[in-house]
C-alpha cells in the first residue's frame, strides 16, 4: 500500500515537473532520480555520523581507567563505562536502566540519591566521599565520587559521575596517622623515663665516688648493685629502641637457623641474675637435656626472649616467683612459658598490647620502661611467626607463651 501511494506521488511530480518546466518526460525522471540518490547519500553520512559518534565516545569512556557513570533523573544509569562495569561486579547491560537500590545496602543507596538530588536542584558539583559494599564479593571500599550536572539540547537532566577508590589511600593516612601519634607518645614517655636510670647512675656513682673511703663494705657493695642495675637497664632500653626503630625502618629482615634453645635460654637468664639476685626472685628454669633445636632468626628469638624474661622480673616483687619451662606438642614444636607471680596487668595495659600506644609502668622496685620491650615481642613474634599469646590478671601475675617451629 506505503509503495502504490509513494509511486503515485513521483508520477504526480514529473507530471509537475513536464508541464511546468516545459521539458521532456525522461529528463523530469532523471531530475527527480538524481534528487532521491542525494537524499539517500546525505541521510547514509548522518547515520554514519551518528554511529561514529557514538563508537567513538564509548571508546573514549572506556579508556578514562576511572569508573565513569551516566544517570537520568530518575537516578536510573543510562551509560558506564568498562572500568565503572568492573568496579561494581557486573556486565553492561545488566546495569544499564537499573538503579543503586537494585546492587547496594538501602543505607547506601539513600546516601547516594541525596548527593544526586541536590546536585539536580543546586546544579553544582558535588565530590563526596562514600561508603560502598562491592554487591559480588561483599567487600567495602571507601569511594571519593564526583557528580555533575549534565544537560542536554531537549532540557534532560543527566548526573555524570567520576568514581575513584581511596580505600588504599585512606588506609595509608589511617596507618600513618597511628604511627605518627604512637611514636609520638614513644617519644614524650622516653624524654621523661629515660632520665631515671641516669640519675641513678649519676646520684650513686657520685655518693660512692665521694664517700667511698668512710663507708664500709656493704654500703659499698649496695651503691654496685643499685649501679649495676641502672647499667642493665639502660643496656636494654637503648637496644630496644636501637631494635624498634630499625624494625620500622624496615631494616630487620628474618633469617630464620637452626639454634640451639638451651643455648639461648642460658645467656637470656645470664643477663638478668644481678636484678634477680638482688630481687630475691625464684628463678626455675625447666630445660630438656637433649638442648633441641629451633628454627628461628637469632637476634629476633634472643630479642624476644630478653624482653619476656626482663617483663616478669620488673614487675615481680622481693621474694617472688618466676617459672621458665618448654614443653614438646604432637606437631613436633615447642611450647616456651614464662611465668611470674609478679603484680599482673590492668585492663588498660593489656590494651595497650594490642594498639599502637606505648604505657609507661614503673616495676615493683621502680623500674623505669614504656612498654616497648613488650611491643617488640609481638612485632618480632610476628615476623617470626612465633605466634605469641599471654594471660594475665591483676595482681596474680602473667603467663606468656611462645610457640617456636622446630623445622622448616
Amino acid at each position: 500500500m506505503a509503495e502504490k501511494i509513494v509511486l503515485k506521488e513521483l508520477s504526480d511530480l514529473i507530471k509537475d515537473l513536464v508541464s511546468s518546466c516545459n521539458i521532456s518526460k525522461e529528463e523530469a525522471i532523471a531530475i527527480v532520480s538524481e534528487g532521491i540518490n542525494e537524499l539517500k547519500s546525505e541521510l547514509n553520512i548522518k547515520q554514519g555520523n551518528s554511529e561514529f559518534k557514538g563508537e567513538f565516545v564509548a571508546e573514549i569512556l572506556d579508556s578514562i581507567p576511572d569508573p565513569v557513570f551516566i544517570k537520568n533523573d530518575q537516578h536510573r544509569w543510562v551509560l558506564l563505562n568498562e572500568a565503572c562495569c568492573r568496579m561494581f561486579g557486573y556486565e553492561r547491560q545488566y546495569l544499564i536502566g537499573k538503579s543503586d537500590y537494585d546492587f547496594f545496602p538501602e543505607e547506601e543507596a539513600d546516601v547516594y540519591w541525596e548527593v544526586d538530588n541536590q546536585v539536580f536542584k543546586d546544579g553544582k558539583e558535588i565530590l563526596n566521599e562514600e561508603f560502598q559494599t562491592n554487591p559480588v564479593t561483599g567487600e567495602k571500599r571507601i569511594l571519593s565520587t564526583k557528580k555533575t550536572l549534565f544537560t542536554d539540547s531537549d532540557g534532560n537532566k543527566y548526573i555524570v559521575g567520576v568514581i575513584r577508590d581511596v580505600t588504599g589511600q585512606k588506609k595509608a593516612e589511617a596507618d600513618l596517622k597511628s604511627v605518627t601519634e604512637a611514636k609520638e607518645k614513644l617519644f614524650s614517655v622516653l624524654a621523661h623515663d629515660i632520665k631515671d636510670p641516669f640519675n641513678s647512675l649519676i646520684g650513686f656513682s657520685g655518693l660512692l665516688k665521694n664517700n667511698y673511703y668512710s663507708y664500709d663494705d656493704d654500703k659499698r657493695l649496695k651503691f654496685i648493685n643499685i649501679i649495676d642495675k641502672a647499667n642493665r637497664e639502660n643496656l636494654m632500653f637503648i637496644e630496644n629502641i636501637l631494635a624498634w626503630t630499625a624494625g620500622q625502618m624496615g631494616k630487620i629482615e628474618n633469617n630464620p637457623v637452626f639454634v640451639r634453645l638451651n643455648d639461648i635460654i642460658d645467656q637470656s637468664v645470664e643477663i638478668f641474675m644481678s636484678p634477680i639476685s638482688f630481687k630475691e626472685i625464684d628463678l626455675v628454669v625447666v630445660k630438656q637435656p637433649e638442648n633441641p633445636e629451633v628454627f628461628a632468626d637469632i637476634f629476633m628469638l634472643k630479642t624476644v626472649i630478653r624482653n619476656l624474661l626482663s617483663n616478669a622480673v620488673k614487675f615481680t616483687p622481693k621474694a617472688g616467683k618466676i617459672e621458665m619451662k618448654y614443653s614438646f606438642l604432637q606437631d613436633g614444636n615447642i611450647l616456651l612459658e614464662i611465668k611470674d607471680s609478679g603484680c599482673g596487668m590492668t585492663e588498660e595495659q593489656k590494651d595497650c598490647l594490642n594498639e599502637s600506644v606505648f604505657c609507661s609502668t614503673p616495676g615493683t622496685e621502680g623500674e623505669t620502661g614504656v612498654g616497648l620491650g613488650l611491643k617488640l615481642c609481638y612485632e618480632f613474634s610476628l615476623k617470626c611467626g612465633f605466634n605469641l599469646e599471654f594471660d594475665s590478671e591483676y595482681g596474680k601475675g602473667t603467663g606468656f607463651r611462645l610457640l617456636l617451629k622446630t623445622s622448616v
